[in-house]
Parts: structure tokens; sequence; C-alpha cells
């Protein structure tokens, strides 16, 4: 009996402490109380239902140990058996621990914050708004922008002078460290702000990523260098114009998920972000 109402008791508090969710309306309930919701169909509101079933909670525990007190005390005054009468004794000991327990957490509750024990549900649903990033002209999309000059960072045609995010930045210079390693030649053709301002990825209007080129675009190479890329977490295609240039390349080597075919490019390179 004592654990049946710890095991409630727990209970109620943990969903006490539900203090702060969506209203959900025209709730119906598996399991209706008594007064609450419709009679006709049962569907309640979470506003409504949760305070009932937390008082309910609170009743069934206190009754419950009522009986269990009235009941002790009747074994322990009408048995004459030593055994009989610790039994009714321990079952008002064990009634009283869980009316204490069920009055503790209502004080508890309360002295905390009287405000979990109203079950205030009325936050409202934050407003999503669908669709793309909009990226308006003539408004400086990277303020904090760095040059790729300012840590020699190879570029090349209308990269030169642009600039890139500096966390974006810090990983490119880790990426060419590895690739003069591995003897790979680069460039970025690419950065912030973009030349061409109906860029299809809008990362480049906000200085998020690039475009780069192999001087020698080997199948071995671009292996060489998107495995570089991706042990500094970046995400990269390689981009030809025509299925006939990828094919090429994979016959020389070339990893096939690596490489997408888009008509738009203005040449083999890679996107990375």
């Amino acid at each position: 009996m004592k654990n049946f109402i710890i095991v409630s008791i727990a209970t109620i508090m943990v969903f006490s402490l539900w203090t702060v969710t969506y209203a959900v309306e025209d709730y119906t309930v598996l399991a209706p109380l008594p007064g609450i919701g419709d009679p006709a169909t049962g569907k309640t509101d979470l506003q409504k239902y949760l305070p009932a079933a937390f008082k309910l909670g609170i009743g069934i525990a206190a009754a419950l140990a009522f009986v269990m007190i009235t009941l002790g005390g009747i074994t322990y005054a009408t048995s004459d058996a030593v055994f009989q009468k610790s039994q009714g004794k321990e079952w008002i000991t064990n009634a009283i621990w869980g009316l204490l327990l069920v009055i503790g957490a209502w004080v508890i509750l309360n002295t905390i914050n009287p405000k979990i024990l109203r079950f205030d549900l009325s936050l409202p649903k934050p407003e999503i708004k669908a669709g793309a990033p909009t990226v308006t002209a003539g408004i400086n999309k990277c303020p904090n922008c760095e040059t790729f000059a300012s840590k020699n960072i190879p570029t090349s045609g209308s990269a030169n002078g642009k600039s890139i995010a500096p966390y974006f930045l810090d990983k490119l210079v880790s990426l060419n460290e590895a690739l003069n390693r591995k003897g790979v030649s680069w460039a970025v053709t690419e950065g912030y702000p973009p030349s061409d301002t109906e860029h299809i990825s809008t990362c480049h209007q906000i200085g998020t990523c690039i475009d780069a080129k192999l001087n020698n675009p080997s199948g071995k190479n671009i292996n060489a260098f998107a495995d570089s890329a991706y042990s500094q977490n970046f995400v990269l295609k390689y981009e030809v114009q025509t299925p006939s240039e990828k094919e090429a390349l994979v016959k020389q080597g070339a990893r096939s998920p690596l490489i997408d075919v888009n008509p738009k490019a203005t040449g083999p390179h890679f996107h990375i972000r």
C-alpha cells in the first residue's frame, strides 16, 4: 500500500511540472474525469483536464490514507493477536506517511512557484514562415567577412579581393595547408560578394560558401581535394556541365558521388560550404 501511494505521488509531481505547453483544444481524453469536458463527446482541453487530474490524484491518495488509518485502527483495537495488532499499527503508520507525502508534494510545489499548480497552458505557437531566405540588394550581408588575401588563400578571377565568413576562412587555412602537403594546386574562384547577384546558391550572398577550381583537375586530385575538405567538415560537390565530363573524370578514378552535372555551371569547379 505504501509503495502504491509513493508511486501515485511521484506521478502527480511529474505531471505537475508540465506548467508550459501548447494549449490543445477539443482534446478527446481516454480517461474522462467527472464534471470535466462535454459529457456527450468526451472532449475537453488540457487547461481544464490537467488541474482536475492533479486534484483527483490528491483526493484519491487522501481517501486511501483515511481508509487505511480506519482499517488499521479497527484491526488494532479489536484483535487480541500480537501479529494482527502489529499489522494494524503498520497500516496506520504507512497511511500517515502516505498522507504526509501528498500534503508535502503540494506544499513543496507551492513553495517553489505557485504558478506550477495553476497549469498555465497559454503559450502561443510560434509562427513559422515557409520559403527560402531572401537577400536584399545593396545590403552588406556579411559585415564581418575577411578577405582571402588576409590568410594567403589562393584566389583566381572574380574571387580576387573578395572575402568570406571568419569561421569559414579559418577552415580554409587548414584545408590549404593539407592540400599543399599533398601537392594539389587550387584556387578560390567565387567568394563574397558574389560576382553574379542571381547566383543559384544563396550562401554565396551571405559569405558562407565558396567555389574553387583545381589547376590540374584529374580524378586523383579531385579525390585528394575532397578527402582534405571532409577532414575540415566541409560539404562539397564537384560540378561539371555535361554527363560526358563526369564520365571522363570517373574513368580517371574520381569517385562518382562527388560529381554533379550542372548545365548552368560556368565550368568545372568545387562548390564548398
